[in-house]
């Protein structure tokens, strides 16, 4: 999907939003194999496109990439719960953290490759939204 959108990128650029919406959707899965995947997606989307793309599409990835950032926080690893007898445990399913560490780590170096690749084409604006 991602290197036919990227082949024909001046004739399907109106598709970005919902190409983003698959790869976001692969990322935030609760498969780890499947949220690899959409990051190396992403990654190979920027990557084949970020020349091409303007600053409304670059606004646009950025924004994603941070709502992703957001969506993938391990917040839970803050949290701890009693149970019945006082004992205190995690309030979540160890999978579940380690899944989204993994796609934390994973959209880190997906950024430190964009952003080196693509620094002069993202707009100011849109830098400022990855920080």
């Amino acid at each position: 999907l991602v290197r036919l959108f990227a082949a024909h990128v001046d004739s399907l650029s109106f598709l970005l939003d919902d190409v983003l919406k698959i790869v976001r959707s692969c990322i935030t899965h609760d498969n780890e194999a499947v949220a690899r995947i959409g990051v190396e997606g992403l990654k190979q989307l920027l990557k084949l496109t970020g020349v091409k793309m303007g600053e409304e599409s670059w606004l646009k990835v950025t924004d994603c990439v941070k709502q992703l950032f957001v969506g993938s926080m391990p917040v839970k690893l803050m949290t701890v719960e009693a149970n019945a007898s006082g004992e205190a445990q995690l309030p979540f399913r160890r999978d579940d953290v380690v899944i989204q560490c993994i796609v934390q780590l994973l959209l880190i170096d997906m950024l430190q490759e964009t952003i080196t690749q693509h620094y002069e084409h993202i707009p100011p604006t849109g830098v400022m939204t990855l920080l």
